[in-house]
């Protein structure tokens, strides 16, 4: 992660099967500029330069709200389960899950220098393509990091290789090469994560303000239209000197000719109800799009770190 920091501080651009279990979280906020300590640990409250603050777990990914210079991180809490679930690419062979576990494990320990006794488990999801891989450090112990192997193969399946090499992430199973296409990581600490809702995104912010704007109109339109047809007493008879009300009716009228019903004219509430639900559509719209440019322009600025980084290492 300092690497890639320095790259960007340069000038130069940076770039399913769902959790393991309840506990467990993905990386969500991309590179920033790490605090470590003198072993090269994170150090539990990182800021990036700035006045936001959060706490990270030994993976320094982040594991609570954001908070202020105020905010206290009493310890680095341990990483003690990473799952990777890797799409792989389509082989003509059949994959037997036994030699693709020795496959994984063998891969895993020669390119990231893991002892194969963290490599739990290696399950295989043929209709999906599907690989997790759990890596399990179960008494957390600091001299296993299982959350670094966890970072550099992520690197590694999205082609953007730091240190170890300049190819991606590729395993050999019964003589057949197999590579992946995707990755997806997660991360169960010793201790649950303190995630909540206080802070919401802006995109959501929005959609949530327009959908209740347009149930407000709703309520208005309909409190302001029903008074005009209704009258101060309900309708009743007696029949034999009881009391009868009514409490619904349904009127049904047939015309001498069919009548010729379009959808031309609508009243002033379902045009104000559509209408609010399409800048609703069009908000979430517009959130989606500037996200997608980011991540895009992102990826497209680690192309280019990288492509330096070759040239350097080759000059």
């Amino acid at each position: 992660m300092k690497a890639e920091m320095y790259r960007a501080s340069k000038g130069i651009s940076t770039r399913r099967l769902g959790k393991p279990n309840e506990h467990a979280f993905v990386d969500n906020d991309g590179i920033y500029d790490p605090e470590c300590d003198s072993n090269g640990a994170f150090r539990a409250r990182q800021c990036n330069r700035t006045e936001t603050c959060w706490c990270v777990n030994s993976a320094g990914v982040r594991r609570t709200d954001k908070g202020d210079l105020n905010l206290k991180c009493d310890k680095l809490v341990q990483t003690t389960w990473v799952q990777a679930q890797l799409t792989a690419n389509p082989v003509q062979t059949s994959v037997d899950p036994v030699a693709l576990k020795a496959a994984m494990t063998q891969t895993i320990q020669s390119r990231y220098f893991l002892d194969p006794s963290y490599v739990e488990n290696v399950q295989y999801f043929k209709e999906d393509n599907l690989i997790l891989v759990d890596l399990k450090n179960p008494k957390g112990d600091p001299n296993v990091d299982i959350a670094t192997v966890a970072y550099y193969m992520e690197k590694d399946v999205k082609v953007l290789p730091l240190f170890m090499s300049n190819s991606s992430l590729t395993t050999t199973v019964d003589g057949t090469p197999l590579g992946f296409r995707n990755i997806l990581v997660y991360y169960v600490d010793a201790e649950p994560p303190t995630f909540t809702m206080k802070k919401l995104t802006a995109g959501v912010i929005a959609v949530i303000v327009v959908v209740v704007l347009a149930i407000i109109a709703g309520l208005v339109v309909l409190v302001k239209v029903l008074p005009l047809f209704m009258s101060n007493s309900s309708l009743t008879t007696t029949v034999d000197g009881t009391p009868l009300g009514f409490r619904n009716i349904l009127v049904y009228y047939v015309d001498a000719e069919p009548p010729t019903f379009t959808m031309k004219k609508l009243t002033a509430g379902v045009i104000a109800v559509i209408v609010v639900v399409v800048l609703a559509i069009i908000a979430g719209l517009v959130v989606l799009f500037l996200t997608r440019k980011k991540e895009k322009s992102q990826k497209a600025q680690v192309r280019e770190m990288d492509d330096l980084q070759k040239e350097q290492l080759t000059s």
